[in-house]
Order: C-alpha cells, then structure tokens, then sequence
C-alpha cells in the first residue's frame, strides 16, 4: 500500500563549488519520460560548456515509482546518477527530476568526492524545491441497507474521504475514495455496522 509522500509544487535552483568544479542543480516536476527528456535538453542549453550533465528521475511515487532512471554522463560509474536518485528517495518526493550539471575546475574528486558532491548538489536543491503532501486515494463500493446512507456517509467524510456515484436497487451502492493510509480504519467501522465494502480496481 502507497503512504503519503512529495510533489514539486515549482522549481529550484542551487550552485556550490567543490575544489573549483561549480556544480549546477536543478531540481522539478516531471510526469513522464518525455518532460524528463525536456529538461534536461533546456539545461543542456542553459550550460552548454559543462563537461558533465548528470541526471536522475522517478516517475510516480519515490520508493516504488512507475519509472526511475539516471545518467553519471561519463563521470565514474555510480558517483552521478544514483548518489542524485538516492537523495529524491530520501527526501520522499515523487514525480522528479534533478539535473546536475558540473564544470570541471582541473582538480580530480576522486569516486568518494565525486558521490559526496553530487549528492550534496542535489540534496541543497531539494531543501529548495516547493513541495506538496500526496496522499495516494483508494476507491471502495459500499453495499448497504437504506437506513445505513447517512452513517456511511458521515463515517466517509471523517475519514476526508469523498462520496462518488449512488446507485439504488433493493440495497444501496456507494462509490467513495478516501486516502489509502484511512482506508483500515474505513473498512473496520462499516464492519461494525454491517456494511459491506469491496475495494476498487
């Protein structure tokens, strides 16, 4: 089950030096592969002359995303990339992308330095970046006698749930989605009254 975690709410922006490499980051919303592959085009340009762009996206939720990829762009295997997505990981936000781009200052970090680096770029552009709590929502269907309407729906409303489509046969059927992190409480207070309740998809 997803619990509650980040999305950008705007961008950011931060530069640190480490031994006279600048590093750049840029951190932001991305949705899909294609808006991932756009930013970083648009950085490439803004940094035409930096000998490293290197990169990391989750698509999704951060520790379970739909998608994840990263680039250490010729920097030593695993000092870029992944040091960049460990961050978006640590700091719970989905749905991100975070391009650091390097210009070298003619003092090798070595693989340590390069990881330290990298990671601190991102993890100061994080601190800067404007986010949103997301709470993953789950729809149920309700099956329950016609006395029993207005106590599922206030049980649904304390939960900051929302009621959906209702449906009248012999019983009634009530569609509602409520977060996912409320939804045991949800399902042990209709049990209580007898109310029966199937979780969607």
């Amino acid at each position: 089950m997803m619990s509650q975690y980040f999305l950008p709410n705007g961008h950011a922006r931060v530069s640190i030096d480490v031994k006279k490499s600048d590093f750049h980051a840029y951190a932001t919303e991305v949705r899909d592969k294609e808006s991932a592959v756009n930013v970083l085009k648009a950085e490439k340009q803004r940094y035409p002359s930096a000998r490293h762009h290197c990169w990391a996206y989750i698509i999704g939720q951060p520790m379970q995303p739909e998608h994840a990829s990263m680039s250490d762009d010729g920097e030593p295997s695993g000092t870029a990339g992944k040091p960049i997505l460990n961050i978006i990981q640590h700091h719970n936000i989905g749905n991100t992308i975070i391009v650091v781009s390097r210009y070298f200052g003619g003092i090798k970090l070595g693989a340590g330095g390069l990881i330290r680096a990298y990671a601190n770029a991102a993890k100061q552009v994080l601190t800067q970046l404007p986010t949103t709590s997301f709470v993953p929502l789950s729809e149920v269907y309700a099956v329950m006698e016609f006395n029993k309407e207005h106590n599922f729906r206030h049980i649904v409303t304390g939960l900051s749930g929302e009621i959906g489509h209702t449906r009248y046969t012999d019983k009634l059927t009530i569609k509602a989605t409520i977060p996912q992190n409320k939804l045991k409480a949800l399902l042990q207070k209709c049990a209580g009254l007898g109310i029966s309740v199937d979780q969607g998809g």
